[in-house]
C-alpha cells in the first residue's frame, strides 16, 4: 500500500532512518503532511546510535521533538520499523533496556500533544523519509525544510499524491 494522507485534523509525520553499524552514524528523515495532503515542513538530521533499534527509536523520539516545536496538537506518527512502532506503543518497561530512555523522552514529549498515534507502514509509503534520511546522509548536517520541500523530494512527493511544489505561498 502507498503513502496516505491522515484524517482530518491530524497532521501524518513519517520518519526514516539510515544506519551505518561501523561508524554508529544515524542519518533521520522526516516529512510531516496535512490531512489534505498539503506539504507542512521536513527535516533531516544526524545521530549516533549502537543499534539499529536504537536508531529507528531516535527517530521517533525526534519526530515527537520536531512535531512538538512546530506545534502541531493532533499528530500520526508513522515508521517503517515494527519493533520500533510497537515498543512505542507498548509498556516501556517490557522492552530492550538500551532503547528504555528514549523511550522515557518519548513519553514526555507526547505530553504535549491533546491526540497522537502510532503506525507501522511497509517501506514503500516511507519513501519520502527514506529519501531524507539519504539526504541527511549525503549532506552531513542538520535541515529543515518548511512550507517548501528540497527539490530533490518533489517527485516523490508528486508520485504519493501530493501537489508538489505546494500551491499555498
Amino acid at each position: 500500500m502507498a503513502w496516505s494522507p491522515p484524517l482530518s485534523p491530524l497532521v501524518k509525520l513519517n520518519m526514516d532512518v539510515a544506519w551505518d553499524p561501523i561508524s554508529k552514524s544515524v542519518s533521520i528523515g522526516m516529512v510531516v503532511v496535512d490531512h489534505n495532503g498539503q506539504f507542512l515542513a521536513c527535516k533531516s538530521m544526524l545521530a549516533q546510535a549502537n543499534s539499529a533499534l536504537m536508531a529507528e527509536c531516535l527517530a521517533c523520539q525526534e519526530g515527537c521533538k520536531f512535531a512538538s516545536n512546530r506545534g502541531y496538537q493532533m499528530v500520526s506518527f508513522e515508521s517503517n520499523c515494527l519493533e520500533a512502532v510497537k515498543s512505542t506503543n507498548g509498556d516501556i518497561s517490557r522492552g530492550k533496556w538500551e532503547i528504555y530512555p528514549i523511550h522515557s523522552n518519548i513519553r514526555d514529549f507526547l505530553l504535549a500533544f491533546r491526540s497522537y498515534s502510532w503506525t507501522w507502514i511497509r517501506r514503500i509509503a516511507n519513501e519520502a523519509a527514506d529519501h531524507l534520511a539519504e539526504l541527511a546522509k549525503s549532506r552531513m548536517r542538520n535541515e529543515v525544510w518548511a512550507f517548501r520541500p528540497p527539490s530533490s523530494l518533489t517527485f516523490i512527493l508528486n508520485k504519493d499524491g501530493l501537489s508538489c511544489p505546494p500551491t499555498n505561498d
